[in-house]
């Protein structure tokens, strides 16, 4: 189980920023206004989009009509440009997955109004073989209607994203997409959005449900074996939660073939009640 790589930040006038210089950096193209170029960055570049709420206008998908726009519509000398979101891509998602992984893990913010533009940048690393890959997004500060911006600025996106006293909450967004992307994609990875004290990986906890589910499948995979089949021709039936979960302990299980054991580590490990939630990414 890995620990999800992700930061959101601001682009503020009062500090410099600019919507339009961040997309160029996202595109590692040259900005229309040619102060900010990237292009000696261009083949870090995999792909780029521009994603809309449903009904605005087409042309709004021009990054550079989109941010010029957005900036025009903030006055102040210290107004909120747009949000940055930095998200690594695990090594376990293939190439041909990417846009895909972007997308769903970014439309939450389009189906609340907001526009995004997003770039997938692949980058050499000094230790290792695998190359850093990594979502680099641009998000509207205002939301969208068919016609553009709304003219009235809202803290919608606090409400929804950053409510007071839940600093975790767009990170658990983050973490659940994933890993809903990774289970229905046979994907085998999982995240936590939060580490404990010690700074080590949050033991998932199974409910009871959980548990009973899981011996039940064990319990046919024992039966399945005894009648001369093949572990791997068994077909379990797990609920999400349950797939889920054990996907969680994938990397010291080995699918079915260990749920055995799975049984064992699961009668050791703490649990909640049956309608309660698992600890994580599944709350």
């Amino acid at each position: 189980m890995g620990f999800l790589t992700f930061n959101i930040g601001m682009i503020t006038r009062s500090s410099g920023g600019s919507a339009t210089g961040r997309s160029a950096f996202q595109r590692c193209v040259k900005s229309e206004c040619g102060t900010h170029d990237y292009s000696s960055k261009r083949d870090e570049c995999i792909l780029h989009e521009v994603m809309l709420p449903e009904s605005v206008k087409s042309r709004f998908r021009d990054p550079a009509i989109l941010w010029l726009e957005a900036e025009k519509m903030e006055g102040g000398s210290d107004s909120l440009l747009g949000r940055t979101i930095e998200i690594s891509i695990p090594d376990k998602v293939p190439l041909g997955l990417w846009r895909k992984f972007a997308q769903e893990i970014l439309f939450p913010y389009v189906d609340h109004g907001f526009a995004v533009e997003y770039g997938i940048h692949r980058t050499k690393v000094s230790s290792g073989n695998n190359d850093n890959i990594s979502i680099h997004a641009l998000v509207s500060a205002r939301r969208m209607g068919k016609e553009g911006f709304l003219i009235k600025g809202d803290r919608y996106f606090e409400r929804k994203f950053l409510r007071k006293g839940c600093a975790s909450m767009i990170r658990k967004i983050t973490a659940e997409a994933m890993n809903f992307f990774f289970f229905k994609n046979g994907i085998k990875a999982f995240v936590d959005h939060e580490k404990n004290e010690a700074g080590d990986d949050l033991a998932p906890i199974a409910s009871d449900h959980i548990i009973q589910e899981i011996k039940r499948e064990t319990q046919g995979l024992k039966k399945h074996i005894e009648e001369g089949a093949t572990p791997s021709s068994y077909m379990p039936k797990f609920s999400l939660a349950a797939g889920m979960f054990l996907l969680s302990q994938s990397q010291k299980k080995n699918g079915l073939d260990g749920l055995c054991e799975a049984v064992g580590d699961l009668d050791e490990m703490p649990s909640v009640p049956e309608r309660g939630h698992l600890k994580g990414p599944l709350l």
